[in-house]
């Protein structure tokens, strides 16, 4: 074989590489593209407010919960059309807790479309049927 052949594979070989790398980074990137968005985040301190979040954007709720009186939160209205929840709350304890001392109930959602919805959070006992809330955390929303 002569000394070109090997030349002309390696070129192909070279632009091969070269074109596949090329073609993948604006797949890359828009993927991170659509995957990015603003984190708000709110608290008790946030009850009754309005937000307008744009579509992408991560919504993070701290909501102050003593799990140890049998009370929680939980999703009481939302519409997943226009926000989703991105899995099930997470309890945060403070550093050294003591028995019954108060926790953080975080919820995630994600801004999924356009539109509008009220997020409300209802604190209750699981096992009580017809009983009010203790508590209830309510956020208007727009999402663009």
């Amino acid at each position: 074989m002569r000394m070109t052949d090997w030349r002309g594979r390696g070129r192909y070989l070279v632009l091969t590489v070269l074109v596949a790398a090329l073609t993948s980074i604006p797949l890359g990137l828009s993927g991170a593209i659509a995957g990015a968005g603003n984190t708000v985040r709110v608290t008790d301190a946030d009850n009754g407010r309005t937000l307008t979040l744009a579509s992408g954007d991560a919504l993070v709720v701290s909501l102050a919960s003593t799990l140890g009186t049998g009370f929680g939160w939980k999703v009481g209205h939302v519409d997943a059309k226009v926000l989703r929840q991105t899995g099930p709350s997470e309890l945060v304890h403070p550093p050294n807790p003591m028995p019954g001392a108060p926790a953080t109930q975080v919820f995630r959602f994600v801004a999924t479309g356009g539109g509008s919805t009220r997020l409300e959070l209802d604190y209750v006992r699981p096992w009580e049927r017809g009983v009010p809330p203790a508590r209830t955390f309510h956020l208007g929303l727009t999402v663009r």
